[in-house]
């Protein structure tokens, strides 16, 4: 299953891993106002269901504001890997990490990691996604 939002592609993988990136044809920064939009379609695509996030974290800066959007979202998944393509990328990934942590206190935070190969942040989530099930078990 995919959605599209204006910034993004969500895609729903059969393994339970829910893939963002962002448009292919999305040119621009990241906007305050889009958070709720692209929010509410991801939580869509988590459908109540055991799923883990896949995010490819984008090359260019990335306002403050727009990533305390995300960060105050309470949309509940195994665990969150940071996809970084770039140098930039994993210092983006890092500072809303950081941020995170910070904003975040008064409830319990998935594991998120940043990772710089892809296939190692997929074993990385579906070993998070079967001890959540073993858990819920």
């Amino acid at each position: 299953m995919e959605y599209h939002t204006k910034e993004l592609t969500i895609t729903v993988r059969p393994d339970d891993i829910i893939e963002i990136a962002t448009n292919k044809n999305f040119k621009g920064e990241y906007s305050i106002e889009a958070v709720a939009e692209n929010l509410a379609t991801f939580e869509k695509a988590v459908d109540g269901k055991v799923r883990a996030t896949l995010l490819h974290f984008p090359d260019h800066y990335v306002k403050k504001e727009v990533m305390k959007g995300y960060a105050n979202s309470e949309i509940s998944t195994a665990a969150t890997a940071l996809f970084a393509k770039s140098f930039a990328s994993k210092l983006i990934g890092n500072l809303f990490l950081s941020l995170r942590k910070r904003l975040v206190q008064s409830r319990t935070i998935p594991p998120t990691k940043v990772f710089t190969d892809k296939k190692n942040a997929i074993e990385w989530l579906l070993k998070h996604i079967e001890a959540h099930k073993q858990q819920q078990s």
